[in-house]
């Protein structure tokens, strides 16, 4: 995959492909599963087991909390058989099966590549923040913006980055444009320096 193939893609098969190769880490992977899991499922039993899975990515899910979610995605129904099949994978940290079939199952919608460029923004353009870009108010509003799952903040981050004197304009265009947004985010990531 080129650059301009990134940029343009509306397909998300070749876009997981070429960061399936050691482009992205497990914690980006999970988001973006969730982040998929979450949006194509709004039952009420599966938004406690996208947080879970949100956790895990982060780390902060103990085991037991995470094979309880598992065993309540397993009894979610055959409804839902595929997506738990990923969970599972997830919760599990089986990365390998879980690739397999994120890729086959996004392939056909056109949307997640959206997703995929909010969570890993340009590979092929990795940006470095400079450190008096992050004063505590900013920082402290990405935080926020994380925890709350308040992406309708993004623009305020904008204006917080510009005032302590960032000009990447990728990073602001980002901020300000349309989303959509998720936990996984790379400026918000890039800004609480999170993988």
């Amino acid at each position: 995959m080129t650059e301009a193939e990134w940029l343009t893609a509306t397909d998300p098969t070749p876009m997981l492909e070429f960061l399936l190769r050691d482009k992205a880490s497990d914690r980006k992977l999970r988001l973006f599963a969730c982040s998929w899991f979450g949006d194509k499922n709004r039952w009420a039993t599966v938004s406690d087991i996208v947080a879970v899975g949100e956790r895990l990515a982060d780390g902060t899910a103990p085991r037991e909390e995470v094979e309880q979610a598992r065993s309540r995605a397993i009894r979610a129904g055959s409804k839902q058989a595929v997506s738990v099949t990923i969970f599972a994978d997830i919760a599990s940290g089986l990365m390998p099966v879980f690739s397999h079939e994120i890729v086959a199952l996004v392939s056909h919608l056109e949307g997640y590549v959206l997703l995929l460029r909010d969570i890993f923004g340009n590979p092929f353009r990795p940006v470095t923040l400079d450190p008096r870009w992050q004063p505590e108010t900013v920082v402290s509003l990405a935080a926020g913006i994380y925890a709350e799952r308040a992406f309708d903040r993004m623009p305020i981050l904008a204006d917080a980055l510009e005032e302590a004197g960032c000009d990447h304009a990728d990073i602001l265009a980002h901020c300000r444009g349309d989303g959509p947004h998720v936990r996984g985010c790379w400026v918000v990531d890039l800004i609480l320096g999170k993988e």
